[in-house]
């Protein structure tokens, strides 16, 4: 019986190669562009009036990557999730974003921002989502779980001391030093010409 990559009873060697071959370029097309995160995020929250934060998601983007915004044309849009219960308005994108093959996309640098009303205190916790391509290829969407505080926004403190007048002008002289600073003042005085007809 001849030994072909169809028989159902011993396919050939040669047949068992090519089928490992692509199963390798599958996997590694599946890696991709994945094996670092394309990606590095910082998240920071800002007390915008009392209940409500601007949290702004900033990503460094590895050099030859970018990443699609709000409305990719073809790939995965930027996206966030919370577990915490906070209620959020709309994202926006504070960077400008290029075009690159009619699409708009984000190279180096992109900032996303938006408003959650939460309370203070409150450990604001979720997920970014993404995708990022290079020039030639898209790897799988990737994700970044995020945690960060909402402080309550600090009052600003106008403090009036009230104490030593000589510290409150800036003064730190002695009584030698007075009675030494009015004498060269006498002294001053007597080289005025309106002294002497007195």
């Amino acid at each position: 019986m001849r030994n072909n990559c169809f028989s159902p009873v011993r396919p050939g060697k040669i047949c068992i190669t090519i089928v490992a071959a692509l199963l390798v370029s599958v996997a590694a097309l599946a890696q991709g562009i994945g094996e670092k995160a394309s990606a590095s995020w910082k998240v920071s929250a800002e007390a915008a009036s009392e209940g409500t934060w601007n949290v702004t998601f900033t990503a460094r983007i590895e050099p030859g990557m970018h990443i699609y915004g709000l409305e990719p044309v073809m790939g995965n849009p930027f996206e966030v999730d919370y577990a915490t219960p906070v209620t959020a308005g709309p994202l926006r994108e504070v960077t400008e974003p290029t075009q690159f093959k009619d699409e708009p996309v984000f190279f180096d640098k992109a900032v996303f921002s938006q408003e959650v009303t939460a309370e203070a205190g409150t450990t604001l916790t979720g997920t970014v989502h993404w995708q990022a391509c290079s020039d030639d290829m898209c790897g799988f969407p990737e994700e970044y779980e995020f945690s960060v505080s909402l402080a309550a926004p600090q009052a600003e403190v106008h403090e009036t001391a009230i104490g030593d007048p000589e510290k409150q002008s800036g003064s730190n002289r002695g009584l030698w030093a007075l009675l030494i600073e009015a004498i060269l003042w006498g002294f001053a005085m007597l080289l005025t010409p309106c002294v002497f007809p007195m």
